[in-house]
């Protein structure tokens, strides 16, 4: 097992591989070889070490690229961490420092895959793994828009909170059936309610759901919500406590309703289907140096390849992109797409910006950092790769389906379960998570998948990691081991295998907002 890594040959720090002790020489493997370190002080594992004298001021690298910049002088051997960095882009900076954190050249996401495939001694940064997703058996249930489920879910949906306690007994009373109940719904306006609106049929169509009952408080909004689900061609009934006079009755009649449901999607048998049926997002939780090291790039290698084959992929979370959106604005299908890259990422520094906040305030978070990731730069340069290297296709609103095949871009907060809602929205039927200190939650319509690579989390969280990666960073597996065993995992829960999260019940729908309601 290496020690420690250097990943590009601009960087001034390196990633310890194993706790460092101080006053110990170690080697640390960069892509010229091998160079001797004294270190100063122990390093922990994950964090960051000076490869040399950083003078207060001066910027620091890592991937290649500017993730800070130095607040004290730091020593050759010492630890580079929030105690003496500070992010360019941390308090909400206007765009003109993008001279600065784009002066040490950077080809993108490639440069983090071929880093980390030298630590393991991997042939290949890219390409797919002995066992690629279209040689897989993946099976699922064809809808009548032609969209593949993963997993047959009637819903009991609310279309307001006044009602969560009916859609909650409706569900107790009738086995497979799935209750999504929400926290508001009415007394909103505008793109507020537009984005209600959208979420609640965005999961309503969701093509892991089979059948949908909607419950609300008056018939109008329950008529309004289920024509629109319907729309895709699913079966979709409605009642309201107005209509059926109060409680009691409508938890007989939606449990009358549901019992036909559940009968009827049992009947339906999967089929073998392609990856080019796959519409699969990709998410973050629970960051650390293992996520953008590990993780993030597996996650990436598998995105590319569901894209080649002509599937969809969906990445999450604008604040985890600050201060890569030039990198991934080169990469857009047109200016337009490039424009809006840009826009949504300034836009979350300057709501923090009016707000007199710093965006350090959310980003990076305690994990994170104990992690050792220091600035949002640093996550952002590893989140980005969880979404490989494939041109991006479009920006999506929240909730937003994708209009075509390829790679897409939503627009969404960094909370996982928000954004997991937004994805399953927009017509994911599967979600890869990676996570480093680990994250627990799962998406209640779509499938989610954890896969860690840090051993301490795997040894505290066996039960809640789905894939173990770990050995890629000992050493001990390849790139193309690790993604074949994410993919088998992916083709087994097409097949009907339980998530960790679905068994332990860590699931959430969580619906975004803008503003309060009125």
């Amino acid at each position: 097992m290496h020690e420690c890594i250097r990943l590009h040959p601009a960087d001034n720090v390196a990633t310890a591989l194993r706790e460092l002790e101080q006053g110990s020489t170690i080697q640390v493997l960069g892509s010229n070889g091998f160079e001797q370190l004294t270190i100063h002080e122990t390093i922990p594992f994950g964090h960051k070490v000076a490869l040399r004298s950083i003078p207060r001021g001066n910027l620091i690298i890592k991937y290649g690229h500017v993730i800070g910049r130095a607040t004290l002088d730091i020593e050759s051997g010492s630890l580079v961490h929030s105690h003496n960095v500070e992010g360019l882009r941390g308090r909400g900076d206007s765009p003109d420092l993008v001279e600065a954190w784009t002066q040490v050249p950077y080809s993108g996401s490639e440069l983090i895959y071929q880093g980390v495939a030298s630590i393991v001694g991997s042939g290949r940064a890219f390409g797919g793994s002995a066992t690629g997703l279209s040689n897989l058996v993946l099976k699922g249930f064809r809808r009548a828009d032609g969209r593949v489920g993963f997993r047959n879910h009637v819903l009991v949906l609310a279309a307001m909170d006044n009602v969560n306690g009916i859609v909650e007994r409706i569900s107790a009373q009738v086995r497979g059936t799935i209750p999504v109940t929400i926290w508001y719904g009415r007394g909103q306006f505008g793109k507020d309610a537009e984005l209600t609106f959208r979420t609640l049929v965005g999961l309503g169509q969701n093509p892991n759901t089979a059948a949908v009952l909607v419950v609300s408080l008056e018939p109008v909004s329950a008529r309004r919500l289920a024509d629109a689900i319907g729309a895709a061609g699913k079966r979709v009934a409605q009642v309201s406590v107005q209509e059926c006079g109060g409680t009691p009755e409508t938890i007989y009649r939606g449990a009358t309703v549901a019992l036909d449901m559940v009968l009827e999607a049992s009947r339906l048998e999967p089929e073998r289907v392609s990856v080019s049926d796959l519409v699969m997002g990709v998410e973050c939780g629970g960051s650390d140096a293992t996520s953008g090291l590990v993780t993030n790039p597996v996650l990436g290698m598998i995105a590319d390849e569901v894209v080649d084959n002509g599937g969809t992929v969906i990445v999450s979370e604008t604040s985890e992109l600050i201060g890569t959106e030039h990198l991934l604005a080169k990469r857009a299908r047109s200016p337009e797409i490039a424009k809006r890259i840009y826009e949504i990422v300034w836009r979350v520094e300057e709501d923090a910006r009016a707000r007199g906040v710093s965006i350090l305030g959310a980003n990076p978070v305690p994990d994170n950092i104990a992690g050792g990731l220091t600035t949002i730069e640093e996550k952002a340069l590893g989140a980005m790769v969880k979404g490989g290297s494939r041109p991006i296709e479009g920006v999506l609103d929240y909730a937003e389906a994708p209009p075509g095949k390829g790679l897409y871009i939503m627009d969404t907060p960094a909370p996982a379960s928000e954004s997991i809602t937004g994805l399953a929205a927009a017509g994911a039927q599967v979600i890869l998570f990676s996570t480093g200190k680990g994250n627990i939650v799962g998406s209640t319509l779509a499938p989610t998948i954890k896969i860690c690579a840090n051993p301490s989390t795997l040894r505290a969280m066996k039960a809640d990691i789905d894939v173990d990666v770990s050995d890629l960073v000992a050493g001990e597996q390849s790139f193309e081991q690790a993604a074949g065993a994410v993919k088998e995992c992916l083709a087994a829960v097409s097949r009907g295998m339980l998530t960790r999260a679905e068994i332990l019940g860590n699931l959430q729908v969580v619906l975004s907002r803008i503003e309060r309601t009125v």
